[in-house]
């Protein structure tokens, strides 16, 4: 039988051709127009055949590679074609049961790296990122306070546990296992831990050295011990602050915060200026941190406020208001000002009524009447 009209038989070309994408069956050539459409395709040989007609081979056009990595790959001893494909000067395996599964898988894993949807592994250690999170994107932003709770949960919870495993390898599985071990802690710990966990890999899926967050579905535990609930002074308990606070050095301090709801930094940085009595109202614009004794902004935007005088506190005030406006309201000579607080509120640890044993806030709320 004779080819139809307007074709030309050839035989196969001599050189290796590339792999087969498609076989379409037509009576004619695809024309010029339909390559433009399709760039991805070419036509290839063409040979006739008694029973089929016409039948055209297509084929895929791929990146330029190398005479080695043309060549077809071979089966395994277990049954897999493999092919290596090198990326940014490093190796990446393929393998599959099939040629044309292969070659599907590795035009596939080509695309997703040139795309960024795959990372190269890293060999950085998880304990040394969280040690370059704590110290790079967290010390120069938060507060020493906070950063000091960061460095205990990386120091004796976290760098720990993970060893010295790969970022890249660890699992949620292995998070989970070092959240677990906090349920002897109270669950307000717990919670801290998990947030430093994820804070410490969000920064890395950031960074590029992780494709997720391994951390992002964790969940807490069970606290074994029971926690402690918040709740406001009784008023018995409120008797027994003003009966010591009457005769207590620190006893204008102990009614400012009571009747005021001042935090106990904020009250003693309190100067002459920022109390206003004709007016009867105070200012707040800052506050002492405990832990450095460092003099700093409150720790909210709200936090700066003004607040309304109490009469039963005016006349008090005016007996100690001192007479520079520079002049801080609470003072001691010998120490800084951070050991009044510590000693008022930080230091009696006994559940005592604050009358026998010196004075505490933190006694005096915790006695038992």
């Amino acid at each position: 039988m004779a080819a139809p009209s307007g074709h030309r038989i050839s035989s196969p070309p001599a050189c290796r051709l590339p792999r087969p994408c498609c076989l379409v069956s037509r009576w004619t050539c695809p024309k010029s127009s339909d390559n433009a459409k399709n760039p991805a395709l070419s036509p290839g040989r063409e040979k006739y055949h008694a029973h089929n007609r016409t039948n055209i081979l297509f084929y895929q056009k791929e990146p330029v590679m190398s005479a080695k990595e043309n060549d077809l790959p071979r089966k395994n001893a277990d049954g897999y074609y493999r092919k290596d494909i090198t990326f940014r000067g490093r190796k990446y395996a393929v393998r599959s049961k099939t040629l044309k599964g292969l070659f599907t898988k590795l035009a596939e894993k080509k695309r997703m790296l040139e795309a960024g949807m795959l990372i190269p592994t890293e060999n950085t250690y998880a304990a040394d990122w969280c040690v370059r999170w704590l110290e790079e994107y967290q010390r120069p932003r938060c507060g020493h306070g906070q950063y000091l709770n960061y460095r205990a949960n990386i120091t004796r919870h976290i760098a720990p546990s993970l060893g010295r495993k790969r970022l890249c390898d660890v699992q949620p599985a292995d998070l989970q296992r070092i959240l677990n071990r906090q349920s002897c802690y109270s669950a307000s710990h717990a919670s801290k831990v998990r947030y430093t966990l994820r804070a410490i890999f969000e920064q890395a899926r950031l960074e590029g050295l992780i494709l997720g967050n391994p951390a992002e579905h964790l969940t807490l535990p069970r606290p074994e011990r029971p926690g402690t609930s918040h709740r406001p002074i009784t008023d018995e308990e409120e008797r027994l602050i003003l009966e010591v606070a009457r005769t207590h050095r620190a006893g204008l301090w102990v009614k400012l915060m009571l009747y005021c709801g001042l935090r106990p930094g904020e009250a003693i940085v309190l100067r002459a200026r920022d109390i206003d009595l004709d007016k009867r109202r105070l200012s707040v614009h800052a506050a002492l941190e405990a832990v450095t004794g460092k003099v700093k902004g409150p720790k909210s935007a709200s936090g700066v406020r003004t607040i309304p005088i109490p009469d039963l506190l005016t006349d008090d005030l005016r007996a100690a208001l001192p007479a520079s406006p520079d002049a801080l309201l609470f003072t001691q000579s010998r120490t800084v000002l951070c050991t009044l607080l510590r000693r008022a509120f930080f230091l009696p640890k006994r559940k005592t009524t604050g009358k026998t044993d010196g004075f505490g806030v933190k006694s005096v709320l915790l006695c038992e009447v």
